[in-house]
């Protein structure tokens, strides 16, 4: 009974958050959005030898930051974290984005793209370090003026870098963020 009353009112919920008007067609030179994210990533293609292997997945937990450069476009920098058993990977990201606010859609979509860093630091063996480039494509939506609801997936191909091997690897992920302006 509780279960079923907490996915009705979750529903409910998103259902009352999308009825709202989209405020989507304000970017302005100037804003800032910061945006803390949650998902997962999947590494797809990743090096599995002994001595500084790579985990299969992870929990994405992570804070972002957009600056809008010339109303469609901005530049984009987060800091993350990929959570797995036995691993933690902090990577930090700068790229660029634009977004689609000719649609007039409700939804806004947006693509991306970011230059990764990351080091990945095992508890039982050799860290290593990743560099990548990563194209993303994305979805916000202004339930208010100044906070927006989104969704995220991006595709990272990397070289693993270290003092054992050095090996292509590639991986998935997908988060669901909000956004503040400030």
């Amino acid at each position: 009974m509780i279960k079923s009353l907490k996915i009705i009112s979750s529903v409910l919920l998103c259902a009352a958050a999308l009825a709202f008007p989209s405020y989507a067609y304000d970017f302005r030179p100037g804003n800032i959005f910061l945006r803390p994210f949650a998902g997962a990533e999947i590494n797809v293609l990743r090096y599995q030898g002994p001595g500084t292997a790579t985990p299969g997945a992870g929990l994405l937990l992570g804070f972002g930051m957009d600056y809008v450069v010339d109303f469609d476009w901005g530049a984009s920098g987060d800091i993350h974290a990929n959570i797995s058993p036995d691993y933690f990977d902090l990577s930090l990201s700068f790229g660029g984005k634009y977004w689609f606010t000719q649609t007039r859609l409700p939804f806004v979509p947006y693509a991306a793209v970011y230059l990764p860093v990351s080091v990945l630091i095992p508890t039982y063996a050799k860290s290593h370090w990743n560099i990548g480039l990563r194209p993303a494509l994305g979805i916000q939506y202004f339930v208010m003026r100044n906070f927006a609801i989104g969704l995220e997936v991006g595709l990272t191909p990397s070289i693993m870098l270290s003092s054992v091997k050095s090996a292509f690897e590639i991986s998935v992920d997908a988060a669901f963020m909000f956004s503040w302006r400030l």
